[in-house]
This record gives C-alpha cells, sequence and structure tokens, in this order.
C-alpha cells in the first residue's frame, strides 16, 4: 500500500517530484530570444490557463510554471520546462504542439517523464568527474 502524502517524509517528498514530472512538459527548439510570455502565446489560451500556480522550491525559491532553461554560460538553451496543473493537461499539450512553430522554428514537445537525454545518473557522474557508461572516445 502506497503511504499517505505526508509532508515531513522523504518517500511523500519523492512522489511529489514524481507527480510534479508526470504533469510537465519539455520544449525543445525554442528561439533562443523566447520569454516566458512568448511561451504562453505558443501554448495558447487552452493550455494556458490549465497552467500550475508558481510554487516554492525545497530551497525556498520560486517555482514558475514556465521555466526558461540555461546553458552552462547562463544563455538561454532553447529549452523551457512547462509545468501544468495536471498529467492530462501536460499529455493533451504534447500530443496537440509537437512540432507546431515558433517564429520560424519547429518546438519539440516531450512529457518531462519521458524527455530524451533524462538520466541523471550520467549527468551526476559527469559532474564527479567520472565518465557516463554511454560516453566513448
Amino acid at each position: 500500500a502506497q503511504p499517505s502524502l505526508g509532508k515531513s517524509s522523504d518517500c511523500a517528498a519523492g512522489a511529489d517530484e514524481d507527480a510534479d514530472n508526470l504533469a510537465a512538459v519539455q520544449l525543445r527548439g525554442l528561439p533562443y530570444r523566447a520569454t516566458a510570455e512568448d511561451v504562453r502565446v505558443f501554448l495558447g489560451e487552452r493550455f494556458a490557463s490549465q497552467l500550475a500556480t508558481p510554487s516554492l522550491g525545497p530551497d525556498g525559491q520560486n517555482l514558475p510554471a514556465i521555466h526558461l532553461m540555461l546553458n552552462r554560460d547562463g544563455r538561454p538553451s532553447g529549452f523551457a520546462r512547462v509545468q501544468f496543473a495536471s498529467p492530462e493537461a501536460a499529455t493533451q499539450c504534447r500530443d496537440e504542439l509537437h512540432m507546431r512553430s515558433m517564429e520560424d522554428r519547429y518546438v519539440e514537445v516531450f512529457l518531462f517523464s519521458e524527455r530524451p537525454g533524462k538520466s541523471r545518473a550520467d549527468r551526476s557522474a559527469n559532474r564527479r568527474g567520472e565518465e557516463p557508461p554511454s560516453a566513448g572516445a
């Protein structure tokens, strides 16, 4: 049996994070100058109205529903995470908006839980200076 959603247990925090991932999409291929408002326009009123309300992260930072990701140099990466209020909204967004264009670029839409290159083990190994299993010379 699954434990109830107690706020203090690590297990519940992990379950909350998994639920958030199921209700999120990753956009790939955004124009580098795209803003959160541009993403909102791309989503259209139907999906923009289903965005999650901003929340506080574990460090107390504000987590907006539309988060434009930056690369290592602090520049726009062309990726964004979009948090919806429900997994159904995320799935519908992916199904309807995948490969739609924004300006002159096609934008790919993935469920955040199924996004390409999501392996945390590879990324954390890389941060520790270890070679990821898939890396070859």
